[in-house]
């Protein structure tokens, strides 16, 4: 790393009264491995003519030894200002000192929000008194430092403690960024620079410095700042921008990768065209040059609604997360949709009309197609019944989607509703903690989007109508959540049909990425997965348990790799009991209900009726096509017909397979080069009364039976 170079520039006066005083700050620097250049003197010193001196020398930082052509020593200006203070000012300045002597500082940490996603991009870490936070605030702080010239410990302290918040919470941050503000003005020694960027180097990646111009004094000041972390690959933000001496001229100056748009130019912007102009001119100029606006201070839901509209990339304020002395993962959910919704306008040019249902508790999907309403919400205002139903009618199809706010608890029916949504968003999202039940009257349908369900809410199904859901994109869910995330608790108790076709890269009918618990207690099901990686009803990455019962249930799967009931990587147990499954399954590799690289699946069938047609090449009936399987199947039907180079019947690969049949009926029909319909050896296989019949590559098969005609 090249050494970092001090200016030092004096006064002719105080140079010759201080010599010594200078040699000592020269050795002090040179000691520390950096270069020093004394820089001409200037008789009569004023800050106007110390920065004409310093714009013709390239330094990374400077120090004055000089009062600026006033009779009085910087000391004694510090004591007549302590001086002019009252009584309650002394004893908050007592309090200062103490908390600076002691680093009795805290950071709290404020999301700043992606305005495309709505999740969280980063963090600004923010100086709070661990003592004396009653009544010491960060103004205060900052106010008093300044008076005893000791704003380069404020900065010395709060760079080294954020950079060692940032070592304790790398697993929370991962790939997020922490924006750390640098004060303006505050002068520091060689020796903490150096400790500065010993402490940030291994976090470069993570960590966005603020600098601010409030004066044109600080010009060199920014350029030494921003040449001196460029260094060492820290990303520079121009916060205030539109205060001060902030312009055009100096963006291009500085180049910074963020600019932070001030509070003073967003509030109520809503309401004042010439904001909004300056403000969009903004957000485009920083566009055109590859700088990324943010949006500091928004308070309102109007604000936030103008700048994502304007095209803002972040957005940072008290209405999308408050400051927090914890890292958090997300923000509020119904902030995050609301902040998606807005996006959306911004990407279609045009304003996207919400309606919010109302204590008639009845939308009519008509009135809202006339309208032109996008987006139907429920739960926003407290009402007396929390009951809603969305009706429609058969030839009707809408272009709007169902949004649910965070902990509704209530019915919604759907009646003849068609609804309809932009590709990857869902036709009814649920918010955070909701427990809802959708009562389904007559044929409804859901086009490019099913039903979101977060982890931590539920969702019961009941009804004498239908449901089709229509999917096609990258990656797509039907009733569930996504790729990403786990569902909540899913409950099927409805009596009619639910007709679920996926299409896409990736895609799950029933279910999730990461899993929740399914329970399908009633109703008949047609779901048809045509995926690179599909699920008809299950988790592609964690563990699962779907219980099955008194169902009907059609599976056509068509993927590459991906299973009818199960995970595709995980554990699963499928209980199905008093229900009729008809799985048709074909791929590279497939397990019909169990598991493609779990450890462990536990299958059990119980007076129950299961069809599997499997084709492709490592393929399996019912199992874990690389794990251990428990097998258990009581007074049931089970037919498994097909071919592959490895298809099996039950497990997988692995011998590790575990077969308990008793008082079933069973055939089994396959072509395969296994030789064989399981590799679990005959000692694992138990097998009780029933109808038996296995026939390998056309030729009867034999497993022990203890008793019955059949083998």
């Amino acid at each position: 790393m090249a050494k970092k170079i001090f200016g030092i520039l004096t006064d002719s006066e105080i140079a010759e009264e201080n010599g010594e005083l200078i040699d000592k700050i020269k050795k002090s620097i040179e000691e520390a491995d950096c270069e020093v250049r004394i820089l001409p003197r200037i008789n009569n010193m004023t800050s106007e003519s110390a920065m004409d001196a310093f714009k013709n020398f390239e330094v990374d930082a400077y120090i004055f030894a000089g009062a600026f052509g006033r009779k009085e020593s910087v000391s004694e200006l510090r004591q007549k200002s302590i001086e002019a203070l009252s009584e309650e000012e002394r004893h908050e300045l007592e309090q200062v000192v103490e908390i600076l002597d002691n680093n009795l500082l805290n950071y709290y940490f404020q999301p700043i929000v992606s305005a495309e996603t709505g999740h969280i991009f980063a963090f600004e870490a923010l100086m709070r008194a661990r003592k004396y936070a009653d009544s010491i605030n960060p103004v205060k702080i900052l106010k008093y430092s300044e008076i005893l010239g000791r704003l380069g410990d404020v900065e010395r302290l709060t760079f080294l403690n954020v950079a060692e918040l940032i070592d304790e919470n790398l697993d929370f941050i991962k790939d997020r960024l922490i924006f750390i503000n640098s004060i303006p003005g505050a002068r520091l020694l060689p020796d903490d620079y150096v400790d500065i960027e010993s402490a940030l180097i291994d976090h470069a990646q993570n960590v966005v410095v603020e600098i601010t111009e409030q004066t044109e004094a600080d010009e060199a000041t920014l350029r030494a700042i921003k040449r001196r972390y460029e260094l060492i690959g820290i990303g520079l933000a121009l916060d205030d921008y539109g205060t001060g001496y902030s312009n055009v001229m100096n963006l291009l100056q500085y180049m910074p990768s963020y600019v932070k748009i001030d509070r003073s130019l967003l509030q109520e912007i809503d309401k004042y065209p010439k904001k909004q102009r300056f403000v969009k001119e903004l957000i485009d100029f920083c566009k055109d040059n590859n700088i990324l606006s943010l949006a500091e201070g928004v308070e309102t839901w109007r604000e936030l609604r103008m700048v994502v509209r304007m095209g803002v990339d972040l957005i940072q304020g008290y209405y999308t997360a408050h400051p927090s002395p914890n890292i958090i993962r997300e923000i509020d959910s119904d902030i995050r949709r609301e902040i998606l919704r807005y996006r959306d306008e911004y990407n279609v040019g045009k304003k996207q009309p919400v309606y919010i249902a109302d204590d008639t508790g009845r939308v009519n999907l008509s009135s809202i197609s006339k309208s032109n309403y996008s987006c139907i919400l429920i739960g926003k205002d407290e009402r007396e019944s929390n009951d809603i139903t969305v009706s429609g009618t058969h030839n009707l199809k809408t272009k709007a989607h169902v949004e649910i706010y965070a902990s509704y608890k209530g019915k919604l029916t759907l009646e003849n509703a068609h609804l309809s949504c932009a590709q990857g968003k869902s036709c009814v999202e649920l918010g955070e903690n909701c427990d809802v039940t959708l009562v389904l009257i007559g044929d409804n349908r859901f086009d490019k989007g099913g039903i979101m369900v977060p982890e931590s809410s539920k969702l019961t199904i009941i009804g004498p109508g239908n449901l089709n859901i229509a999917l096609d994109g990258q990656s797509t869910y039907g009733i569930g959540n996504n790729l990403e995330s786990g569902n909540g608790e899913l409950i099927f108790n409805q009596d009619g049909f639910i007709d679920i076709d996926v299409k896409g890269n990736s895609g799950v009918a029933i279910g999730s990425g990461n899993g929740g618990n399914i329970r399908i207690n009633k109703g008949k099901y047609n779901l048809i997965v045509n995926c690179g990686y599909g699920v008809g009803i299950g988790s592609h990455y964690n563990d699962i348990s779907v219980d099955i019962e008194e169902s009907e249930i059609e599976i056509a799967l068509a993927v590459t790799k991906g299973v009818g009931i199960g995970s595709i990587k995980s554990n699963c147990d499928v209980k199905t009991k008093n229900a009729s499954i008809k799985c048709n399954c074909e791929g590279t590799e497939v397990s019909c209900i169990g598991s493609i690289e779990g450890d462990k699946a536990d299958i059990e069938f119980s007076d129950a009726s299961i069809y599997l047609d499997i084709r492709g090449d490592y393929i399996v009936g019912a199992g874990s096509v690389k794990g251990g399987t428990n097998y258990n199947q009581d007074r049931a039907t089970l037919r498994v017909k097909g071919s592959g180079s490895h298809a099996l019947a039950y497990g997988g690969l692995s011998s590790n397979t575990m077969i308990h049949i008793s008082d079933s009926d069973t055939s089994v029909d396959l072509m395969t080069a296994c030789q064989k319909d399981t590799m679990a050896p005959e000692e694992n296989i138990i097998i009780k009364h029933g109808k038996n019949r296995f026939s390998i590559n056309g030729y009867p098969y034999f497993h022990n039976v203890d008793y019955g005609e059949y083998r």
